[in-house]
Order: C-alpha cells, then sequence, then structure tokens
C-alpha cells in the first residue's frame, strides 16, 4: 500500500582477560561521559525526533553481537572540508555506550549532488553489505531542482520497501538548515513528504532542518557567518547531528532506557 503522496609468557597471559575487561570497563565509562557531555552540548527539543515504529532487524542483529548500519547520504555524510568526523562517524561514538560493548560497523556511501531517485540506483549496493539499518539521508537536491513531490515520495517508499526486503530496518534523515538557501528553496515541502513517508510506514525521521534551524536561532552555531567560523559550525553540526541520531536508533531500538 502507497500513500498517494506520498548501518606472552604463560604467567601474563592468565591476566590477559581481566586487563581487557578492566580496559573495556574504563573505555565504556570513557565513553558514557563524553556522550553525556555531547547530549548537552547538543540540547534540543524533541520536535525534530520522530521515532516511529521499531527497529527489530538492527535490534536482533545487537542481540547477536553483529551489528552493522549502512548509510547511504548525500555529500555532507562523506568527509567534508576540515570536519575530521562527518555525522555517520559521530553517530557511530555516540551510540557506543548504548551498544553495551558489541562493536558497531558502517557502511557509508556518499552521494555528492544526487537526488533520491539517483541514489537508489546504488542502494542494492550498499544492501549487499547486509546492514541490519539503513541510514537514509537525502531531499536537499531534489528540494533544490524542484522534483516532483509525488515522485519523490515514490521514491522514499521504493528505497523503504528494497530495504526491508534485504532484512534491514530503516531511518530517514532530511535536508540541512542554510539560513541563505531557506530563502531561495520550500524545503519544508520535502520535509513535510518525508515525516508523511516515514509516519505511514513506521519508519523513524530526523528531520536535520528543524535540529539545525534549532541550534541557529538558539545562537549555539552560527551557520551565517563567513569561512573563518565555517569549521567550528561544521564540527558542531557533525557532532550534534550524529548525537541527534544516536538518541533517535536507541529510542526507536529501546535502547535508551539506562541500565539498573
Amino acid at each position: 500500500m502507497r500513500p498517494g503522496w506520498t548501518g606472552a609468557p604463560a604467567r601474563c597471559a592468565r591476566f590477559l582477560p581481566l586487563a581487557a575487561g578492566l580496559l573495556a570497563g574504563a573505555l565504556l565509562a570513557g565513553n558514557a561521559i563524553a556522550a553525556d557531555e555531547t547530549i548537552d552540548r547538543c540540547r534540543h527539543s524533541d520536535a525534530a525526533l520522530h521515532a516511529n515504529g521499531e527497529l527489530p532487524s538492527f535490534r536482533l542483529a545487537l542481540a547477536a553481537g553483529k551489528p552493522r548500519v549502512g548509510v547511504l547520504g548525500t555529500g555532507s555524510a562523506g568527509h567534508v572540508g576540515e570536519v575530521k568526523q562527518s555525522w555517520p562517524e559521530t553517530f557511530k561514538h555516540s551510540i557506543a555506550p548504548k551498544l553495551r560493548g558489541a562493536p558497531l560497523e558502517t557502511l557509508v556511501t556518499s552521494r555528492r549532488g544526487e537526488t533520491a531517485e539517483q541514489q537508489l540506483k546504488v542502494l542494492p549496493g550498499l544492501l549487499a553489505g547486509k546492514p541490519a539499518l539503513l541510514v537514509w539521508q537525502t531531499g536537499t537536491v531534489d528540494a533544490v531542482r524542484h522534483v516532483d513531490v509525488d515522485d519523490f515520495a515514490a521514491v522514499l517508499i521504493d528505497g523503504i520497501d528494497q530495504a526491508r526486503r534485504a532484512g534491514a530496518d530503516v531511518v530517514l534523515m532530511g535536508p540541512q538548515f542554510s539560513p541563505q538557501a531557506s530563502t531561495l528553496v520550500n524545503f519544508t515541502r520535502y520535509i513535510g513528504i518525508m515525516e508523511q513517508v516515514a509516519r505511514a510506514y513506521d519508519v523513524p525521521f530526523l528531520d536535520r532542518y528543524q535540529l539545525m534551524q534549532d541550534w541557529a536561532e538558539d545562537g549555539r552555531v552560527d551557520l551565517s557567518g563567513g569561512r573563518e567560523t565555517w569549521a567550528a559550525a561544521a564540527k558542531f553540526v557533525h557532532d550534534c547531528v550524529g548525537s541527534a541520531l544516536a538518541e533517535l536508533v536507541g529510542e526507536a531500538a529501546g535502547l535508551n532506557a539506562k541500565a539498573p
């Protein structure tokens, strides 16, 4: 059904398990502290995170100790200028404390300047890597190119169906916010379509545009500055988008409850 609009020696050997356990505990504690600091720095309202449905395939993969996330995104999903860690990498670090030691593998396909329909052509190759979760970031190029919204919705639905047939859950992520571009392009129309498709198909949706707009209006990041502020702004955005995505995935997968 489809709406109309619609990732040594032996003596020393005896102590290796203990040492490994202590090291793992220290690393997890350190990750938890770092995660708490990031959450505070990247605080946001809940309006941009839509935890529709659940993530059963990802939960099963996590239970088996083999969680794998595939990321299909536009240029911002890859390495961006001076930013050392783009949002797929900061997501991986942010969600680590929720995974109870399970190593997360991420498969990232970054397609600069492509519409959702163009991204869809490489989706089978990404799904061949058997991710239990697909994070699909799209919509920016479609909005800029004024792609028909019904066609855009149909492509989203096609991608969701393909991912689920391949055994992967899906999370959708919308376009980013730019003060300059927002005066020229109607992003909200495409974001609305993504939200509607996500709700209809029980797919979690991260409204990146809303997040970034809130941070900018709150004065925590300068998205209107020149090159002298670009690096700091980009780092903040990639850190905080990754953190928000980890929160959304954790909520949909039932991982956010703190251990007693």
